[in-house]
């Protein structure tokens, strides 16, 4: 067993949850609500284990599990930035279009603990177009390479200069996806607005890959082969791997965000649930990497790069469950009894 993980002795399940900014969602009784949901999200895990044969395909698995989104952000009371509870556990609709803002600003207490690594991210994907001491300004404007494309000029925001940046990210080669399975040539774009001399104001957007029929089914069918593939691993095929065919999924799952709030907490109860089933418990979230699996991915460009920290980095934790025995109801804290 690996097991590097600090104990917390107010909070039981601190680090089960990829982002401690959760807490933004409960405006009622917020630790409370918080212990309440980590609860819950124990038994919708046993549940899916209970029934994961039942789930042919991926899509009836993520469907089941949103369902059960929906229904606890119902339940405690959860609310979205834009305040709604709705959206929880909903799928996003061709056309509908879906972003999120950053603001190097104060305030917005739901990105805090990881705004810094966002930006830092961010600018290391510009670095090519960016300002270099030894070069003073780059003159080109565009960049391209197998990964990503980005794009840059000069605007005026509110009478303010700053430079513009957009980043589109290319959809991964990967040798696990067929040919012939139609899917889109581009996934999620960010754009940053560096400001010249207000940096407090900077700003970045994020776009999700858009929802279309032409390429959903294609991408259904590439996330139902990690999805397959995960439910065939086992203990002897080693924990890399299965951490490595997680980290494929989840990649494309933040790129895609199927639903409209809650994407991260239905692919976790996933990723931990069949993980346990086939004997593996998931510890905690490395903490310290200072950015949650999603915004990572979406800010890693390179797929196998992203593997390589999903499987090395993300988890603090992990531990094989001993099959002598009839499987334990899931548990976050297994590990810790091993």
């Amino acid at each position: 067993m690996r097991d590097t993980e600090n104990e917390f002795v107010d909070d039981p399940y601190d680090g089960y949850a990829s982002c401690p900014d959760t807490s933004r969602a409960y405006h009622h009784s917020s630790h409370e609500n918080q212990l309440r949901w980590m609860q819950k999200s124990e038994q919708v895990i046993q549940e899916f284990m209970d029934n994961l044969f039942s789930f042919n395909h991926f899509h009836d698995a993520f469907a089941h599990l949103a369902r059960q989104r929906h229904e606890i952000a119902f339940e405690l009371k959860q609310k979205s930035e834009e305040g709604q509870t709705d959206n929880y556990g909903s799928f996003r609709k061709e056309d509908d279009h879906f972003r999120q803002i950053i603001s190097a600003g104060d305030g917005e207490q739901f990105w805090k603990w990881q705004k810094t690594k966002i930006f830092d991210l961010t600018r290391e994907l510009i670095a090519p177009l960016r300002m270099d001491s030894a070069n003073k300004m780059d003159n080109r404007n565009y960049f391209e390479n197998d990964i990503l494309i980005c794009l840059r000029e000069k605007v005026v925001v509110d009478e303010n200069d700053a430079t513009y940046y957009c980043i589109t990210i290319k959809f991964p080669k990967d040798d696990m996806i067929p040919a012939g399975i139609q899917h889109a040539a581009t996934l999620t774009q960010i754009e940053l607005f560096d400001f010249d001399h207000h940096s407090n104001r900077d700003m970045i957007r994020i776009e999700y890959t858009p929802v279309d029929r032409e390429n959903t089914q294609g991408h259904l069918q590439i996330a139902d082969i990690y999805y397959q593939a995960l439910l065939a691993w086992r203990p002897a095929n080693g924990v890399t791997r299965y951490l490595e065919l997680s980290a494929r999924l989840a990649y494309l799952l933040a790129h895609l965000l199927l639903v409209k709030q809650g994407n991260s907490g239905i692919v976790e109860w996933m990723l931990r649930g069949i993980a346990f089933k086939n004997g593996l418990a998931l510890g905690k979230f490395n903490r310290a990497e200072g950015i949650s699996w999603d915004f990572k991915a979406i800010l890693t460009p390179s797929q196998p790069q992203y593997l390589d920290w999903f499987s090395t980095s993300l988890f603090s934790g992990w531990a094989l469950i001993d099959y002598a025995n009839p499987l334990p109801r899931f548990s976050y804290h297994y590990h810790k009894s091993t």
